[in-house]
């Protein structure tokens, strides 16, 4: 085991930089969210205020709507309420809007950064150093829009690095980290269905791999007890000589094994022995063979001794070494565990019927129209093949299910047989990097299954291949490693080279990462980005007209009020003080608190959007607030509705030969295009039919040429496929009167 306390000066000042250097993406990703005017808008409006509920008397049980319902009757909710509870104390200080920015971008810079102190713990300065490498490429891979975003299905894609690095450690039997490991498997586990089988995947696999190794250690060779007790190794020993079980016991005089944690599987010796010892041999040279100052960051003292087979202990002879006992770690995870998931355990006891119940049926649910196998395999080819998928930025889901090329299944190939063999060549030598190419393998595996069972029309939703990035970033982890070995082995031990050599290149190229990750990394953009001004203007708009009242009906009517601007407004009134009520069909994503049954609204507002106009339909309303994305283009849009709409439609000769020209399927364009004489907007709004009709699919009606080309060249500002709002206020039986429906059971 390594500490960061027992580093010299220099390495001190290498380990500072490397903290700051991988968090810096994640500060810089909070203030370009704060220059953005970043709120919560959509699924994370509603993740504000189940938050804002934490502290109610009805605080949430489970976690978001999913949209499993769309194919199974089950309809399950996302696993657990964990992030809520996480958002709920930064809200309060720093306001919605940046408590959740701020929380994300923490929790996620705290799982690089723990999975980067992991890497070092186990293995030590020089390969920590790669591995924070590694890590850090995370940030560069994800885009600095990620790295902020705490919606569900993104919330748990950086945290499961650091869960796949303590799965391996504790794997490797440093059951000292199994509170942070029961700590981040809830973290990961509850966020999201399409986390949840690598959360229990990776969890299942840390508790295996350290009953595994509880187990031989209790039937193999352990440390001798002795006088002193097992500590960690001191720094100038465990510097020169950290892989080498053999080696530590030349060093110290004592005899010990595999069984106890360190590094490489290699145990500790005793304290006080390691800092008066002299080195007298190495276990694979001769007496002497060690310089008087030797680099402990360099790839020769770091990887350099190779383990030796340790004598065994007669089985009567064996003794747990003391100080290492397992309750206070085993407990202390076992209460963190309760913690986490008590919220969950209660819905389990209380719900009918749960929601694990649910999760249990969607599961097992069949008739699911999925992207396939194949699809599965070109997710796990490119998260082990060539390029590098950490080293890709900017991608979406299509980039990962689109067919391979042979390039990249031939390195896919090659890396699975180079994974399998490090697992067997290294699993007695070095077991901890034995572990690793496993998991990257495992992970693999359970990914390619899960990744079939996408649904199809989320294929290109990268949230749900967060996975793969995981797997890249193990795999080049355990690439880098043996790398190591290699070089090692056919440079020779103890080379000459600079002090500065091996760190400060190491901190250049992670500066370098650095640069590239807060700078040319993507996306950047924000989910409803394009709104943030708009939905900032409309609630000051509405909090001024709501003054003085309490409770707040929001009747929402088109997609982008009901998916955007509705959860925003009502995590901004409920900061603001008031209540807010919605109606019973949108109390299944905010919740019962907020029924018209619980509670009796004193004032009301309606918003409304649609596509290229909106029509106030309340008599007497007053009008709050009016917005259109695309002001400038209005009377084009208006001109070429008025050619279409009520005419007959007239194809074109070679209309089928046009759309195929197009990449659009024949029957797919004719079906779509007929839309246009009754609904133009439905067409006129779809950059892909407007190329069409620019292209001659239709004789008639004859619609202007200028304004196609417009249209094609800049596609129509939309969100939610609309761009027009109105917000009016209305009387509270305005609104029951004329929406009865809002009141009705959902």
């Amino acid at each position: 085991m390594y500490r960061l306390r027992d580093l010299d000066h220099r390495g001190r000042q290498v380990a500072a930089i490397v903290v700051v250097l991988l968090a810096l993406p994640f500060a810089v990703a909070v203030g370009r969210a704060h220059a953005a005017d970043w709120l919560p808008s959509g699924d994370n409006g509603i993740i504000a205020l189940q938050g804002f509920d934490v502290f109610s008397d009805d605080p949430p049980l489970v976690g978001l709507p999913s949209t499993a319902g769309v194919y199974v009757e089950a309809n399950p909710r996302h696993p657990g309420p964990i992030e809520f509870y996480a958002l709920a104390l930064p809200m309060k200080a720093l306001g919605p809007g940046m408590g959740m920015v701020s929380w994300t971008a923490l929790a996620n810079a705290a799982s690089v950064l723990v999975a980067a102190w992991v890497v070092f713990r186990r293995t030590g300065p020089g390969v920590g150093l790669w591995g924070a490498f590694v890590v850090g490429t995370i940030a560069w891979a994800q885009g600095p829009a990620q790295l902020t975003d705490p919606v569900s299905s993104n919330a748990g894609g950086i945290p499961m690095v650091a869960l796949a690095v303590l799965a391996v450690a504790l794997a490797d039997g440093d059951r000292r980290l199994l509170p942070l490991f029961a700590l981040w498997s809830a973290y990961v586990t509850q966020q999201h269905l399409g986390v949840f089988g690598f959360g229990i995947a990776l969890t299942v696999g840390g508790v295996a791999g350290l009953g595994l190794h509880a187990w031989r250690a209790r039937r193999g060779v352990l440390v001798r007890s002795g006088a002193e007790p097992v500590a960690p190794i001191a720094a100038v020993h465990r510097d020169a000589h950290p892989g080498s079980g053999a080696t530590v016991a030349a060093l110290v005089g004592a005899e010990v094994d595999h069984a106890t944690p360190g590094a490489f599987g290699a145990p500790a010796p005793a304290a006080a022995a390691a800092r008066t010892a002299t080195p007298a041999e190495v276990a694979t040279g001769d007496a002497g063979a060690v310089p008087d100052e030797v680099d402990p960051w360099s790839i020769e003292v770091v990887l350099g001794a190779r383990p030796a087979k340790p004598p065994r202990v007669p089985r009567g002879e064996r003794a747990r070494a003391p100080g290492e006992r397992w309750w206070p770690w085993v407990g202390a995870a076992f209460v963190v565990t309760v913690l986490c998931w008590l919220p969950v355990l209660i819905d389990v006891a209380t719900g009918d019927p749960s929601n694990l119940s649910r999760l249990t049926h969607y599961t097992g649910s069949e008739g699911r129209q999925t992207i396939g196998s194949t699809a599965g395999l070109r997710q796990a080819v490119r998260a082990l093949g060539v390029p590098p998928l950490v080293g890709r930025t900017d991608l979406s889901g299509n980039d990962l299910i689109a067919p391979a090329s042979i390039l990249a299944w031939l390195s896919a190939l090659l890396v699975v047989a180079f994974l399998v063999r490090v697992v067997v060549r290294q699993g007695s030598a070095r077991p901890a990097l034995s572990r690793a190419a496993l998991a990257a393998l495992g992970l693999a595996a359970t990914g390619a299954i899960i990744g079939a069972n996408v649904p199809a029309f989320e294929s290109d939703r990268l949230n749900l291949y967060r996975w793969a990035f995981v797997v890249s970033a193990l795999t080049w982890l355990v690439i880098g490693w043996s790398a190591a070995l290699w070089v090692d082995a056919g440079r020779g031990r103890y080379a000459t080279r600079a002090r500065w050599e091996t760190p400060w290149l190491g901190v250049l190229a992670l500066l370098a990462l650095t640069v590239g990750s807060c700078t040319g990394a993507g996306p950047r953009d924000y989910r409803d980005g394009e709104l943030f001004q708009i939905e900032h203007q409309l609630n000051d708009r509405v909090l001024t007209a709501v003054e003085g009242k309490h409770t707040v009906l929001i009747l929402p009517f088109g997609g982008m009020a009901g998916r955007s601007l509705a959860e925003s407004l009502a995590v901004d009134l409920e900061a603001a003080g008031h209540a807010t009520v919605l109606p019973s069909y949108e109390l299944p994503n905010y919740g019962d608190r907020r029924s018209l049954a619980r509670n009796r609204p004193d004032a009301a507002i309606v918003i409304r959007t649609g596509r290229n106009q909106v029509t106030t339909k309340e008599a007497g309303a007053k009008v709050l607030y009016r917005a259109d994305l695309n002001p400038g283009r209005r009377k084009t849009v208006q001109a070429l509705v008025d050619q279409a709409k009520g005419q007959v439609l007239v194809p074109a000769e070679d209309a089928n030969a046009i759309a195929r020209r197009n990449g659009v399927d024949p029957l797919a364009a004719k079906l779509a295009i007929e839309k246009l004489s009754f609904n133009p907007s439905a067409v006129l709004y779809d950059p892909t039919l407007v190329g069409l009709l620019e292209a001659g699919y239709l004789t008639s009606p004859k619609l202007d040429p200028a304004g196609l080309a417009d249209l094609r060249r800049r596609p129509l500002d939309v969100s939610w496929s609309e761009d027009r709002i109105e917000v009016v206020q209305i009387t509270p039986g305005s609104a029951l009167y004329l929406y009865p429906e809002i009141g009705a059971a959902p």
